[in-house]
This record gives C-alpha cells, structure tokens and sequence, in this order.
C-alpha cells in the first residue's frame, strides 16, 4: 500500500464551538473532494487528529489516502 498525504485541514475550536457550524460550505466541499478522489483512486481513507497539548483548543485533521501501489 502507498501511504499519500492528501492535506492538513487545521481548525481552531473553543469548547462550546462546533467548527461545522463555522465553515460548514468549506468542511462539506473538502469532503466532497475527498469522496470523490476515493472513488476515482480506489483509495481508502484514514482520518485521524492531534490536539494541541498546550492550547487544547486547536485540533489538527490529517487525513491520509492510501492507494495500491502500481
């Protein structure tokens, strides 16, 4: 398997705050995208996330695609 970055999504979240509900046009778009290139590279997905340690506020989404190697 070929392990790809695809992006690093980075959103700044506060405790009471759901940061759909700040970008949600902007989120669904990025999804989309990801959807569509899973389909087009029969790529499986891995979304995972770090918080800050420092901060606990800024929450980092790495998501990664992973293709069969040609």
């Amino acid at each position: 398997m070929k392990k790809l970055t695809l992006f690093w999504l980075v959103l700044i979240q506060e405790s009471h705050i759901n940061a759909e509900s700040l970008f949600p046009s902007w989120i669904k778009k990025r999804r989309q995208r990801i959807e569509e290139f899973q389909l087009e590279n029969q790529a499986n997905t891995e979304v995972s996330w770090r918080c800050s340690e420092r901060t606990k506020k800024i929450s980092i989404f790495l998501v990664q695609l992973y293709t069969s190697s040609a």
